[in-house]
């Protein structure tokens, strides 16, 4: 997760209060001024007094956070971005173990070169998550490999048959909870489920 405040925003000759969310891709501003605005368009960063100065594609913004917390939005900004490798945990030494096939390129570039050839091998399994017979096979093979989180990879928003909702109820009756989720792509989010440790 990134950073949240409430601010005075200068951007394109308009002034307005708004609620800047600073996310790991994206800075989005709602309220008065309302705008979506990827991290890679961000040219320039710099803090004078106490406000925030970016210059975006040529233009520039000035969101007033406060000069420490300026300062912090700053420092985050300056960090390359997490891939959704790192998001996903997954490294040389901790491969995934892929359950579903992905027409996604994000999550084919975010494993390539990483994905186990034996299950066992294995640090996570990755699960495709498009239909309910996806969501039981899934259940099916994390009863058989309790020791290892598993991501569902699923459509994100409300009008989809199998969402967030559906799938957090599902797991939590079969004795699982979500401890982590990311952005995968536009039209895809992935949840991280462990099984429950007993007291």
């Amino acid at each position: 997760m990134g950073r949240e405040a409430q601010s005075v925003c200068f951007w394109r000759g308009m002034t307005g209060e708004v609620r800047a969310l600073l996310e790991s891709h994206e800075l989005i501003l709602r309220g008065e001024i309302r705008e979506r605005i990827p991290r890679s368009s961000i040219e320039k960063i710099a803090v004078i007094d106490d406000a925030l100065v970016l210059q975006i594609e040529g233009k520039r913004m000035l969101l007033k956070l406060g000069s420490a917390e300026a300062e912090r939005w700053a420092i985050f900004l300056r960090k390359s971005p997490p891939t959704l490798r790192d998001k996903l945990g997954i490294s040389g030494d901790k491969k995934a173990w892929m359950l579903g096939a992905t027409e996604s390129a994000e999550l084919r570039d975010a494993i390539q070169g990483c994905v186990a050839d034996q299950i066992v091998d294995a640090g996570m399994v990755i699960a495709i998550v498009l239909e309910e017979s996806d969501l039981c096979d899934a259940v099916a093979l994390a009863r058989e490999i309790p020791h290892l989180p598993i991501w569902f990879v699923y459509v994100k928003g409300k009008s989809t048959r199998l969402g967030d909702a559906a799938i957090r109820s599902h797991m939590r009756e079969h004795g699982y909870i979500d401890s982590k989720s990311c952005r995968v792509s536009d039209i895809l989010t992935a949840t991280r489920y462990a099984q429950k440790k007993r007291a």
